[in-house]
């Protein structure tokens, strides 16, 4: 799923992606993952725009028109956790995109392939 969604502030959207692990372990698990895509921070923009640009190529669809196109193809997400933060306990953050294909995934938001 995805949806945009306005930041905190109103001056900016975010696509909110909602993930769905196909297979393994944590089969029908959702993972999270939020994209700046207009944002009055221009690292988070690019950030958000380099991730975008990781799903489309791990998806093979360069050119969405709506995020909608890239539903229901599935690909490789490197998963991190993002340790307890006051209130909050641990939880999972994504840090890349890949395609099912590919063995290097790409770093979010860098373009740069993960290192071992």
């Amino acid at each position: 799923q995805s949806e945009m969604k306005p930041t905190k502030t109103g001056n900016g959207q975010y696509l909110q992606l909602t993930l769905q692990v196909v297979e393994g372990e944590y089969k029908n698990r959702l993972i999270f993952d939020r994209l700046n895509i207009y944002n009055a921070n221009e690292v988070a923009q690019q950030i958000a725009q380099k991730a975008l640009s990781s799903i489309c190529r791990a998806v093979g669809v360069m050119h969405p028109k709506d995020s909608e196109e890239l539903h229901d193809k599935p690909f490789s997400v490197k998963i991190g956790i993002r340790p307890a933060s006051g209130e909050y306990g641990e939880s999972n953050i994504v840090k890349g995109y890949s395609s099912l294909s590919s063995s290097t995934p790409v770093k979010k938001g860098s373009g740069k392939p993960w290192e071992k």
